[in-house]
């Protein structure tokens, strides 16, 4: 990996959400990140610096939380479906509404498209065979192999949303807001084979829009 080409990318202060492990009989409820996140901030955008975003109870918290460290790019990160943590997607619908309000940039990762995409007010449909299997995409008439963690998918883009890479199924794979410095896609950027053709320049075209 090298990295992205980001003229802004100096400063750039992003704000990863984690997914929410609830108590069981052993242990208490902990927030937990993909530990591939840190190198791949480490690789991609070394002139950036990242902060992980903790559950808060109260979703105000999280956007006192993103203010107060100055956050200006959101990455919502993948782990569990949309709707198994009640306190997870109220979290991340206050940041999703506060990155509207103020244009932030927001990349959203397999759960985190499947969120933004739910908040446009889309429907999910499941297709078990996506999880655990990499596949073939096509991305502007070239096929790339991806990562596939995910059980539910995006079958139809919202009017808002522009479709920019689908599997051989006909499901959307990664998708760009129309208005907003908004990017969304299926596949783990963080973890292997999660580095397609065409990323790094809608990346690095989102995140320059802060």
């Amino acid at each position: 990996m090298v990295a992205l080409s980001i003229d802004t990318a100096n400063g750039l202060r992003i704000g990863i959400t984690q997914r929410h492990q609830p108590a069981s009989e052993k242990t208490f409820a902990r927030d937990a990140l993909d530990a591939g996140w840190s190198d791949w901030v480490a690789l991609r955008l070394p002139q950036a610096s990242f902060v992980a975003i903790p559950n808060f109870a109260n979703p105000d918290d999280a956007v006192t939380y993103l203010r107060r460290w100055a956050i200006d790019a959101l990455f919502l990160s993948g782990g569990e479906d949309v709707g198994s943590s009640a306190r997870r997607d109220a979290m991340e619908a206050a940041l999703v509404e506060q990155a509207r309000a103020s244009m932030m940039p927001v990349v959203g990762v397999c759960r985190g498209m499947q969120l933004l995409h739910s908040l446009s007010g889309g429907a999910l449909e499941m297709r078990p065979d996506h999880a655990g299997a990499r596949h073939e995409i096509a991305i502007d008439g070239q096929t790339v192999i991806v990562n596939s963690w995910h059980r539910f998918v995006v079958t139809s883009a919202m009017p808002e949303w522009e479709t920019l890479a689908a599997a051989a199924d006909g499901s959307i794979e990664a998708m760009r807001h129309s208005s907003l410095p908004w990017l969304a896609m299926m596949w783990h950027p963080e973890r292997s084979d999660g580095n397609p053709a065409a990323m790094d320049a809608w990346m690095a075209q989102v995140l320059s829009r802060r």
